[in-house]
């Protein structure tokens, strides 16, 4: 039985927008902005500088240029450009003027319609201490000050333990769960281990062994951009919602030593098999719908 090609539409293009607004320290404008229906991820930066890769140290010097900055990405259908900027403008417009220029109040803009649409704002608000500026290289802030003062509301929360979940995973930088009590301590099973509260993947169980120490040990996780890593206190949390999940130490059997011990309670474990029946079953969903297709043209005929 022949099958046509049939192109995928691309329900994803052009459907998130990136804005990147400034307003001071980006601690607090993050967590605001996180607030508004339509904000899918946000980051904390640096830009306007004429230094590669700053640290957080070189940019408070103020020597480098820089301004901390936040990059939102958000859905356009849900929330539009000016709504975003109306709703930040209402943040900042009482604030005193910056004392350091790291603290700068700038709307940087990505096109002619963001700066249009600026434009058209700033005869309602009192914008004396906001600057509007091109857009320049955007510099990701270290993992600590990324989602510093929050953790993202649980999607899809799926937990073997939810009172140690509250406890030990939400709001919280230092508590481990009890020791040897986590259920994938002794995990053999060939799979992979997802984020309880958003889901996101974060460690493959090929990559996890026994320390001895009584929580679920790994080597290395399966993506860097996964893992918010806070090098001063060693806190491991989740890159898409801000979760804790534990601390690295560099005592592991690997040749990088990487070591991250993580509490049960903040993941969720998906055996190999489970994920491919998963993918098997998609693809014959879509296999029966181009069957029907071709029965329906043939009846047709």
């Amino acid at each position: 039985m022949k099958h046509k090609k049939t192109k995928k539409k691309s329900s994803k293009k052009n459907k998130y927008t990136i804005a990147y607004l400034a307003g001071g320290c980006f601690w607090s404008i993050e967590k605001e902005l996180n607030k508004l229906k339509g904000v899918l991820t946000t980051k904390v930066g640096y830009m306007g500088g004429n230094k590669k890769n700053p640290t957080y140290e070189e940019v408070l010097s103020d020597k480098t240029g820089h301004i901390e900055t936040v990059m939102i990405k958000y859905n356009k259908y849900i929330l539009s450009y000016e709504n975003l900027l109306k709703y930040f403008l209402n943040m900042i417009q009482d604030k005193s003027p910056p004392n350091k220029y790291q603290y700068s109040h700038v709307v940087f803009y990505t096109n002619k319609y963001q700066k249009s649409i600026y434009q058209r704002l700033e005869r309602l608000y009192n914008l004396k201490s906001v600057k509007l500026l091109s857009k320049k290289k955007f510099y990701l802030a270290e993992d600590y000050h990324q989602m510093y003062s929050f953790q993202k509301e649980c999607k899809s929360l799926t937990t073997e333990n939810i009172q140690v979940f509250n406890t030990i995973c939400k709001n919280n930088k230092n508590l481990a769960e009890k020791k040897g009590s986590g259920k994938y301590l002794y995990n053999t099973t060939n799979g992979n281990y997802y984020c309880a509260c958003c889901g996101i993947k974060l460690y493959n169980s090929s990559k996890q062994y026994d320390s001895k120490t009584g929580w679920p040990a790994f080597t290395s996780e399966i993506s860097k951009k996964n893992i918010l890593f806070d090098t001063k206190t060693s806190e491991l949390r989740c890159g898409n919602c801000g979760l804790h999940l534990g601390h690295r130490t560099f005592d592991g059997p690997s040749e990088t030593k990487q070591h991250d011990c993580i509490n049960s309670a903040c993941l969720n474990f998906k055996s190999k098999s489970t994920d491919n029946y998963k993918k098997i079953t998609s693809l014959g969903r879509q296999w029966i719908k181009e069957a029907e297709k071709d029965m329906k043209k043939r009846q047709n005929k």
